[in-house]
């Protein structure tokens, strides 16, 4: 009995006991054992209703302010809308402001690719032509006491389809000339 009166007077009972009656309807006697349990579930409830108003209130408080800071933000960015009876006005419209800078941009794009490759393929023809020049017969013989020269033997043939590249020439009787495969290389589509 100590304990309950240490924790709740008998004003505080009678008062407890007339809160609970008027707002909720519950009919509490003073002397109830279990009164000192039901006022403090009751005060804990309300501690926890009060702090979760603060929390909502604050709250409130935080959005109210990023709406504030957000409509001001967006109010200085300068939005302008356009509206197109049809999307061929629309696609015009957006190729007159970006199509130019667009073409532009891709033509150089394909111009340097198309360089590089072609730079890269005229390299590897070269170097194949070396290679098969390196790779032919080659002999030195001498035209004067002081003039050497390096000479490549090549062998008649027959025509283009038996020719070795590096290794046969074709006489060509019309021009009085000679041709010399130097790079046989596979192309597409044509025969």
């Amino acid at each position: 009995m100590n304990a309950e009166k240490s924790i709740l007077s008998e004003q505080d009972k009678r008062e407890f006991c007339a809160l609970m009656l008027g707002q909720y309807g519950l009919q509490i006697d003073t002397n109830n054992e279990l009164l000192p349990v039901f006022y403090l579930a009751y005060k804990s409830a309300r501690i926890g209703e009060e702090m979760s108003l603060k929390s909502r209130e604050n709250l409130q408080q935080i959005m109210a302010d990023f709406e504030k800071n957000t409509a001001s933000k967006i109010s200085k960015l300068k939005m302008q809308q356009y509206h197109f009876s049809n999307p061929k006005v629309a696609f015009w419209f957006a190729f007159g402001k970006y199509g130019l800078i667009v073409i532009t941009l891709c033509s150089l794009l394909f111009s340097g690719w198309l360089y590089t490759r072609m730079a890269e393929k005229k390299e590897k023809d070269i170097e194949q032509i070396y290679f098969l020049l390196e790779k032919s017969p080659i002999q030195e013989k001498k035209l004067n006491d002081t003039i050497t020269t390096r000479m490549i033997t090549l062998f008649p043939a027959k025509d283009l389809e038996s020719a070795v590249a590096g290794k046969n020439y074709i006489y060509v009787q019309s021009c009085n000339c000679i041709e010399i495969p130097l790079l046989y290389q596979k192309t597409n589509g044509l025969k």
